[in-house]
């Protein structure tokens, strides 16, 4: 991937995901329940773990979080496709409308409340609270990515009769109207806050955050610790995963304009490719709970530049932000998380081998590909540009600029490991065989 790639999946190098949403095709009649127990009125599966433990913070610190004289509709909130206790939105009502909307995102042991006021994101709101008739809409849900940023939407479909004294859209006439819902993060860069459609990180009540039950991704738990080595064999050995990787070596995708590649969610593998002459991954799912990628890195682009023939920075990014958190949200290991780019050079596999999850990693993604640019640049211009100087330079970047705690490189084929490692002190590169293969 390369530098137009610096956000994927989970902003999970940047991606372009469009999801393929299930028609929920029940139509519904709105009822405003002010309770506090909590039941899913909204037209999706939500979170609910997440909503009814958010719910509890709010009400014991009531006074303290609330900022208007509304009320939020819990019964309508939504995670927005999120399951793994990461975000709510509620909807905040008054005078029988909706005002305002109440973001509430998780970072490790805090959550944090934020009032907006996005009118997209209030008439969503209003539709879906107050709407006679609405249905989620068919396969409106989708990853749109800025350089930094990933987005998922929402949408449903509000039927707008011609005639109020006949709303019914099986004996009336009329049309449907269609509004989204559209939650951001950012993958590269930290934001304790929301983030909006644009990709801007907004502040919010300025509160350092309340502590959320169980800690969050920063809890006591300890995990199995695992041998990276056993667990890249044990990947190996996998039938499907073997032959998507065989599928992926054929030299033939090395001779493409565009990337192929495969992500993998709950132990199933889903194909994904990049349009002509671009780098952002396509896939027919959900982002949610991707724990692996692999994708191929062609010879060059449609200009005739080179391209990496190891994992670009943004590879390096997304799997620390996005890929192996959600091992971790979703797995339960984050050493279950893995990133492989297939290049006619090998395949180079990215491992995190670390209880704790990564820190440092709000990196300065334009600079960093600017140096690893320039890096491969001097190679090329010296007639230096072989495997072994490319690997180097791979390692040495790494080292110099994105050090973090538990990254681990690999080097793999169909039935052996190395693990790759950069000596400072002697400026070379070894490769370790892993054992038992």
């Amino acid at each position: 991937m390369t530098k137009k790639m610096i956000s994927w999946l989970a902003c999970m190098a940047v991606f372009l995901f469009t999801l393929y949403s299930c028609v929920h095709d029940e139509m519904s009649s709105s009822s405003q329940p002010v309770s506090n127990e909590y039941t899913n009125l909204s037209l999706w599966k939500q979170d609910e773990k997440y909503i009814k433990n958010v719910m509890k913070i709010y009400a014991g610190n009531e006074e303290e979080i609330r900022k208007s004289g509304g009320i939020p509709l819990w019964n309508y909130a939504t995670t927005a496709e999120s399951f793994d206790e990461s975000f709510v939105a509620v909807p905040i009502v008054s005078n029988g409308k909706v005002t305002s909307v109440l973001k509430v995102p998780r970072h490790g042991r805090k959550v944090y409340f934020y009032y907006t006021n996005n009118p997209q994101d209030i008439g969503f709101f209003q539709g879906l609270v107050f709407a006679r008739t609405k249905k989620a809409a068919i396969a409106d849900a989708s990853y749109a990515q800025s350089e930094r940023t990933s987005c998922t939407r929402q949408s449903i479909s509000i039927w707008i009769p011609n005639d109020e004294s006949n709303p019914d859209p099986s004996s009336g006439s009329g049309h449907w109207s269609t509004i989204s819902y559209i939650k951001c993060v950012q993958l590269a860069d930290n934001c304790i806050g929301v983030v909006n459609a644009n990709g801007v990180c907004e502040g919010g009540s300025g509160t350092g955050g309340y502590d959320y039950p169980g800690g969050g991704d920063e809890g006591n738990n300890e995990e199995e610790e695992k041998d990276p080595c056993d667990e890249i064999k044990t990947k190996l050995t996998n039938p499907e995963f073997k032959q998507k990787l065989q599928d992926l070596n054929n030299p033939a995708n090395f001779a493409l304009d565009h990337e192929e590649g495969f992500f993998e969610k709950n132990g199933q593998f889903f194909p994904a490719a990049s349009d002509a002459c671009s780098y952002e991954l396509k896939a027919t799912t959900n982002v949610q709970c991707i724990t692996g990628v692999m994708h191929t890195h062609p010879n060059a682009d449609c200009e005739g530049n080179l391209k990496d023939k190891t994992p670009s920075p943004g590879d390096i990014a997304v799997f620390l932000n996005v890929i192996v958190p959600q091992a971790q949200s979703c797995l339960g290991n984050m050493q279950d998380a893995y990133s492989i780019t297939v290049t006619p050079w090998g395949n180079y596999m990215l491992k995190y081998n670390n209880n704790s999850p990564p820190t440092n990693t709000s990196f300065d993604m334009e600079t960093l590909f600017k140096i690893f640019d320039r890096e491969l640049q001097k190679l090329t211009d010296k007639d230096l540009y072989t495997s072994d100087n490319v690997e180097k330079t791979f390692m040495k970047f790494i080292e110099d600029y994105m050090n973090v705690a538990g990254l681990e490189v690999y080097k793999v084929t169909e039935s052996s490991s190395e693990k790759m490692e950069y000596n400072p002190a002697t400026g070379t590169t070894t490769k370790t065989p892993c054992p038992n293969f």
